[in-house]
């Protein structure tokens, strides 16, 4: 279902039956399509006007493909001369999957690229449109957010963010990539500025610090009375993990770890392990091996590229990953040109 919040009054709609508050008797009434408002899969509110779409009743030659807007502070979707109520089919042809309302827009996203609904007085107090994004929205609730910022996952499973500057595509393809085949929801925390990218198997949260997996699975989120809030509140029992991206330290050549040092905080136990490539025919993971009481942790390891990979138990909200040192010794030299290391003290070069 997809809630348009007026206050006291509200409305939800998932494209089958439609879901109001009846203020009069203060209950709420299960309706099919009705005189005013035809059965739609999408809903928001903006300024207290409803925007619709992807209408699935018999509704003025309308269909899934359609944009529709009530008139201004009443929910009453008959077309009117003056167009203050009225329609559109999707400027890019898909199917419109949701409505959300950013700033003094809405943002329509449909199965072929986003729009642009912009209130417009002449020479009626209506709408225009401008296309603003060629590829699509994967599913319907694969977009969360809030009235300033948008986050959505598009059809070739990027996630990208949308804000009052346009369209930024963030990447991450790899791994939301992952989330394909089951319906994904992203969910948005206010309070934390966080958003939760979820099928139901798989979790990502995309904070201001990055995109990290997570054991919850939540397909809501709400931040009340100082605390965090989600539906599920489970998670999937796995302890928590840590993978860095790629770690050559500007040098092609072959290295070989040493030590690796980490600096954490208030957990029971940290265990390090070291995904390497030496070429494209030798790669592999070493062993995981726990860190002794200085954070220290000894791995001998050969090869070109790395990953640190890190499990963590006990692990509660204050524990902090502050660093990770490795120590390493470059052993081919065949590339370097010019002065390597610092002379030995007291030589003049």
């Amino acid at each position: 279902m997809e809630l348009a919040d007026f206050g006291e009054y509200a409305l939800m709609v998932n494209g089958k039956v439609t879901i109001y508050r009846e203020t009069i008797t203060d209950t709420w009434v299960l309706a099919l399509a009705q005189a005013k408002i035809p059965l739609m899969g999408t809903i928001c509110n903006f300024k207290g006007q409803a925007i619709g779409g992807g209408v699935t009743s018999a509704w003025y030659d309308c269909d899934e493909h359609h944009i529709i807007w009530s008139k201004i502070g009443e929910l009453d979707f008959i077309p009117d001369e003056k167009n203050t109520a009225g329609f559109r089919r999707d400027p890019w042809g898909g199917i419109v999957q949701h409505t959300k309302r950013l700033g003094d827009l809405v943002i329509v996203y449909g199965s072929e690229g986003l729009t642009a609904m912009i209130p417009v007085r002449e020479p009626a107090a209506t709408f225009g449109f401008k296309e603003m994004y060629e590829v699509g929205i994967v599913n319907k609730g694969a977009v969360g957010g809030s009235v300033l910022r948008h986050l959505f996952v598009n059809s070739s499973y990027e996630l990208c963010e949308v804000t009052d500057k346009g369209v930024n595509v963030l990447g991450y393809q790899d791994y939301i990539s992952r989330l394909a085949g089951k319906d994904i929801i992203v969910s948005y925390n206010q309070s934390t500025k966080d958003f939760y990218i979820s099928n139901g198997a798989i979790t990502f949260l995309y904070s201001p610090q990055g995109l990290t997996e997570v054991s919850q699975h939540p397909s809501s989120v709400w931040y009340s009375e100082n605390s965090q809030h989600m539906i599920p509140d489970t998670d999937d029992g796995r302890d928590p993990y840590l993978i860095t991206e790629s770690i050559d330290f500007g040098f092609r050549g072959s290295k070989t770890i040493f030590v690796l040092e980490l600096g954490i905080t208030n957990y029971d136990q940290a265990l390090v392990a070291i995904d390497w490539i030496m070429d494209k025919n030798s790669s592999g993971v070493t062993a995981w091996v726990g860190e002794n009481y200085q954070g220290v942790v000894n791995l001998i390891i050969a090869g070109t590229t790395f990953k640190v990979m890190m499990k963590l138990t006990g692990v509660t909200s204050d524990t902090v990953v502050s660093y990770i040192k490795l120590r390493y010794k470059m052993t081919d030299l065949r590339s370097i040109r010019g002065v390597y290391a610092p002379p030995p003290r007291g030589q003049v070069g």
